[in-house]
């Protein structure tokens, strides 16, 4: 298999980043013209998204600016086995 450095995906960022914006802008707008319950659920998800977005961010920003970690910490952010990131 090719290995993807993270170099590869630095040109997706602004990409990733526009799309994920215009889908929670078409849910808020969704939600906008929704009566009952359907406005708060989907403005709701509207902010749990963010909120989910912005944790994420915050969880692997040691990794994403190199921060110094400890081993434990460094493995609580490799959710996959397929990972090849750091010590082995």
């Amino acid at each position: 298999p090719r290995l993807a450095w993270e170099y590869h995906f630095y040109v997706d960022i602004p990409l990733i980043c526009l799309c994920n914006t215009i889908i929670l802008q078409r849910v808020w707008e969704w939600a906008s013209r929704q009566r009952g319950p359907g406005r708060g659920l989907g403005r709701g998800a509207v902010i749990a998204g963010v909120c989910l977005i912005v944790a994420a961010f915050i969880f692997f920003l040691p990794v994403l600016s190199a921060w110094p970690l400890s081993y434990e910490a460094w493995q609580a952010r490799m959710w996959f086995t397929k990972w090849v990131i750091g010590p082995g």
